[in-house]
């Protein structure tokens, strides 16, 4: 009799340069695994996710409620994770310089980004406090997340217009220093 896989974490190693999307297609081919299986996802290594299409996006694994990027070293793209309705957290590399435009747009169920080298002093809170880049000013970096309800920026001189759009549970934003 043979045992019933159950895979709900997928582990992507992409090759420099390759694209998370190829990767995701080409191991959920390979496993002959359904997108709609796969609730985590993590990314290691030097890759690129998301571009300015918004058919880049890890949006192809609907049900994704959890992303760890803390060893992903590449960059993420505008629309990286756009429409992911069901992701809920991601544990991103401390390296993590920008969130670029729509990167997060519409991700419904989004509480909490937290840097993968420390825990959260609460959850529930989107930290950037080290980001060294910033956010892609008014372009909607995390427009439409409802459920998010406090951000945690790096310096007061941070731009945040247009990113926080639609963002109905917003109560709080803490500048660095605040």
């Amino acid at each position: 009799e043979e045992i019933p896989k159950e895979i709900n974490t997928l582990f992507i190693f992409p090759c420099k340069n390759e694209k998370i999307r190829d990767s995701i297609r080409y191991f959920l081919k390979e496993q002959s695994l359904s997108a709609s299986q796969i609730k985590n996802l993590v990314i290691f290594g030097n890759a690129t996710m998301g571009n300015s299409d918004s058919s880049e996006s890890a949006r192809m694994l609907p049900n994704l409620k959890v992303v760890d990027m803390s060893s992903f070293t590449g960059s993420l793209g505008a629309y990286a994770f756009y429409n992911c309705e069901n992701l809920e957290t991601v544990i991103r590399n401390s390296g993590l310089s920008r969130i670029p435009s729509q990167c997060f747009m519409n991700c419904r169920k989004l509480t909490t980004i937290m840097a993968g080298n420390k825990s959260p002093q609460i959850w529930n809170e989107i930290d950037l406090t080290n980001l060294t880049g910033g956010l892609a000013i008014n372009t909607q970096s995390f427009a439409g997340c409802i459920k998010l309800a406090t951000v945690k920026l790096p310096s007061a001189s941070i731009g945040i217009a247009g990113s926080f759009r639609d963002c109905t549970s917003l109560s709080t934003i803490y500048k660095n220093g605040d």
